[in-house]
């Protein structure tokens, strides 16, 4: 954990003046009230660290994916909790709410905080793991209140009930510590690594000064309210509050693999933090609550296999959408984008595997090639957009003259297309050109470059029985050299490539 040269003055300036500040006052308190003054100190240390903490949600949002809104939250809980024995000696009531109510406080304020451990950073989870990971926090808070009144009612002196509790909270605290710790380690982003970061200074903290109070001041010392022992409470929410101040930005984390393998590693995990604690907790009450603790394993398990389940639905509908899109990005690959027909790279493919498979099955294959009629011309006079224009009109017309589904039509290149007709014999492939001539024609498109202002096109036709893959290329040959007779010929026409001799249609 880095921090600049400035935080580390906040991080000292702000809990050593606060922490004198609170001594003055119970110092210089009037007899009887600097426990009053002292609570009051108590008390407004974590309101400020949650005002803290809303200030970040300012700068970043309000949505508990990005985590401060419920470190604000804990803090708010943390705060009531101070706050309850005051309430308590206001309310008549012998209920275990009302005379548990501070142990209730402190217990739930570790919901928050163990939920943005548990969750993957800034996540988009569904509503339904959503709902899980609620009713696992739920859970988490009541199992642990009642294993918290359980071992304050111990059977025994109120010594020893009071040590479990201390026990208790530093197995909580640490538990917290560990799994922050953890999270930080594998912090991908400068957003992540300062949330996980400011939450690592309090905890380590808290844990120091959770663990001292409860068995030295508490336990040992049996400090009276008021003692100059309580400056210490308010110090880690003042650290809190110094770590989220302002501050020049450090360095960026380079990017390595190892930090993108444990990042990986750790989020993929951390679900299970919620389900540990549930677990732990279930069983260790199970001691004194059979029946609660029971539960508190169900619910563990169940969470967490509900929460696997719901996560790999999620997966399979994830997989299923980037294998549609994968579809959709190879089908735009072999796709022509002016005219909307094949492109050469298709017609490649389709062109291998027409010549296999004509091949073992001793089929002929035919192929067009195509060429519209002075198309520079066309483009020098009515200009590059009429011309686009005609090649995607005569690339329409002439799909609709394809029947067959194997049959493909593709822009060979330019004002040139290609026309395979796999399984056609020669009389076949010769109509189908002229039919493809004579769609164009009849289709009227305009050509102010050519002599007749009509559009027309010039086809060579090729079709033969191959007996190797290269005889793939021997037929565009042929084609190519039927189209240049075509056009040779007076354009508007057809030409046939039949073993070596071209011929007119």
């Amino acid at each position: 954990m880095s921090a600049s040269p400035s935080r580390f003055a906040a991080l000292a300036l702000v809990p050593l003046s606060y922490a004198a500040l609170h001594a003055a006052a119970i110092l210089l308190a009037a007899p009887g009230s600097a426990g009053a003054l002292s609570l009051g100190f108590n008390i407004c240390a974590p309101a400020l660290a949650m005002l803290a903490a809303w200030r970040q949600c300012l700068r970043t949002s309000w949505r508990p994916a990005d985590g401060w809104s419920l470190v604000g939250l804990a803090f708010l809980l943390w705060c009531l909790g101070m706050a309850a024995p005051l309430a308590q000696e206001r309310i008549a009531s012998a209920s275990a709410f009302v005379r548990y109510a501070d142990i209730l406080l402190f217990v739930l304020y570790a919901v928050p905080l163990t939920w943005i451990a548990a969750s993957p950073f800034r996540h988009r989870n569904s509503r339904a793991v959503q709902l899980v990971d609620g009713a696992l926090a739920l859970a988490l808070g009541v199992l642990f209140f009642k294993l918290t009144v359980a071992l304050a009612t111990h059977d025994g002196s109120a010594q020893i009930s009071a040590a479990y509790l201390a026990w208790l909270f530093d197995v909580e605290n640490l538990y917290l510590l560990a799994c922050i710790r953890l999270r930080h380690w594998a912090a991908a982003t400068r957003a992540e690594r300062e949330l996980f970061a400011s939450l690592l200074v309090f905890a380590s903290i808290y844990f120091v000064v959770a663990a001292f109070n409860n068995h030295v001041a508490t336990l040992a010392l049996n400090a009276e309210p008021g003692s100059l022992l309580e400056i210490l409470v308010p110090l880690p929410f003042l650290a809190f509050v110094a770590y989220t101040l302002p501050t020049p930005l450090g360095k960026k984390r380079t990017e390595h693999r190892a930090l993108v393998l444990r990042t990986r590693y750790v989020r993929s995990a951390s679900p299970l933090i919620m389900c540990v604690a549930v677990l732990g907790t279930g069983l260790a009450l199970a001691h004194s609550d059979y029946a609660f603790g029971v539960c508190g394993v169900l619910v563990a398990v169940a969470g967490y296999a509900l929460r696997n389940v719901l996560r790999e639905v999620r997966h399979v509908e994830l997989r299923a959408m980037l294998r549609s899109k994968q579809s959709e990005l190879e089908a735009l690959t072999l796709v022509d984008g002016l005219t909307g027909v094949a492109n050469r790279r298709a017609l490649d493919l389709a062109l291998e595997r027409d010549c296999r498979t004509a091949i073992r099955n001793g089929q002929t294959l035919g192929v067009l090639l195509i060429d519209i009629d002075f198309f520079k011309l066309l483009n020098d006079t009515s200009g590059h957009q009429a011309g686009d224009e005609s090649l995607r009109r005569v690339a329409q017309t002439l799909s609709e003259c394809l029947k067959r589904s194997e049959d493909l039509l593709a822009r060979y290149g330019g004002e040139e297309f290609v026309v395979l007709l796999p399984g056609i014999d020669r009389l076949g492939c010769a109509t189908m050109a002229e039919n493809l001539r004579a769609a164009i024609e009849q289709a009227e498109l305009g050509n102010a470059g050519a002599p007749s202002k009509r559009l027309s096109i010039s086809v060579g036709v090729a079709c033969d029985r191959p007996s190797v893959l290269t005889d793939r290329l021997v037929l565009l040959r042929d084609a190519d050299e039927a189209l240049y007779q075509a056009k040779r010929g007076g354009r508007n026409r057809v030409a046939l490539a039949w073993e070596g001799v071209i011929k007119e249609c």
